[in-house]
């Protein structure tokens, strides 16, 4: 379990089978997949975890017969020591509420290998002083659950940023017309998204910026 903050209120849980990030180019894209992990939800921040990660070499066979039983084996060999080598160490990642600016995500009527895809966007900027996107990729389990879980990821993001001081007219009507997860419609080859009014960039003295979110960082 994680340490949890004083942020992290009615805490919402989701299996997941892929963890990923990406900022920039599509070659700067790294995917886990095929592993075990939990999708967190708090009032403050989103967070994944996996302590099952690592799959080793995989030895494919070439041949039927002796050689090929002498590949599963190897193949075993290596997934055994892959996973003492990873032992007590776990995959991590995690969207801050003020940070997240929108979000990707793959419904049921979404190409097959897209269902149950979600895809969390934040901006930093760049060591060349260039602002990038960067975003949180992962896969529910149980694909049938991520209107649910987009859902309740709106409602988190109004709750930490409508009674948020400072915040302007503009980004209050926008928080309180946001679609319906359901009710957007794509192209053939596209995703739908939804988009967050008032998200700051990544920085150490922006993950503070909201009511539920203000409660971990008191003093930033």
């Amino acid at each position: 379990m994680p340490l949890w903050q004083p942020g992290d209120s009615d805490v919402f849980a989701w299996e997941i089978n892929s963890i990923g990030w990406t900022h920039g180019s599509p070659t700067n894209r790294r995917d886990n997949a095929g592993i075990r992990g939990t999708l967190y939800l708090t009032g403050a921040r989103v967070l994944v975890v996996s302590d099952n990660f690592v799959h080793g070499h995989r030895y494919r066979p070439y041949v039927i017969g002796t050689e090929a039983i002498v590949d599963a084996v190897a193949t075993k060999i290596s997934q055994v020591r892959a996973t003492r080598a990873a032992q007590g160490t776990f995959l991590v990642g995690q969207m801050r509420m003020p940070w997240i600016k929108g979000v990707v995500f793959g419904g049921p009527n979404a190409p097959k290998n897209s269902r149950g895809a979600v895809r969390l966007i934040g901006e930093h900027v760049t060591s060349f002083g260039d602002a990038e996107n960067v975003m949180l990729l992962m896969r529910l389990r149980q694909q049938n659950e991520t209107l649910d879980f987009v859902r309740a990821l709106t409602e988190r993001i109004r709750q930490d940023r409508l009674d948020r001081p400072g915040i302007s007219d503009e980004t209050i009507q926008d928080l309180g017309n946001i679609p319906a997860p359901e009710s957007i419609a794509t192209g053939p080859n596209e995703l739908p998204q939804i988009r967050y009014s008032g998200a700051f960039r990544i920085r150490p003295d922006t993950v503070s910026k909201g009511v539920r979110s203000a409660l971990s960082y008191p003093g930033a």
